[in-house]
């Protein structure tokens, strides 16, 4: 970690990973609890979530999810399609959180 000229602190490559796998979105009333989706990108198409496993009651947070802001970005005219692991956790009071799997 080290200091700006102008004072705030640098963002080191790890925590700037971390800013890119973890997403935070409202919670306002529904289930609490964890699961695990895959998470589906496109280039032309909204993400789409798909449940995996963990608390039955989560399904119902597909949608929240898929309207997520996840930092995903494709190169100009591929057709790919990337799929990735969310482990999800939403508690009371709190904003969910996803966090995408690493790809180790």
């Amino acid at each position: 970690m080290r200091r700006l000229p102008n004072g705030p602190r640098s963002v080191t490559p790890a925590e700037e990973l971390i800013r890119l796998r973890d997403t935070k979105f409202s919670h306002q009333s529904g289930p609490y609890g964890s699961a695990e989706f895959d998470l589906t990108f496109t280039p032309r198409k909204p993400a789409t979530a798909t449940f995996v496993s963990g608390d039955a009651k989560m399904k119902e947070v597909s949608a929240r999810l898929e309207a997520a802001k996840c930092q995903v970005e494709f190169p100009d005219g591929t057709n790919a399609t990337l799929v990735r692991h969310v482990a999800v956790y939403c508690g009371q009071g709190a904003p969910c959180e996803a966090v995408i799997a690493s790809m180790e």
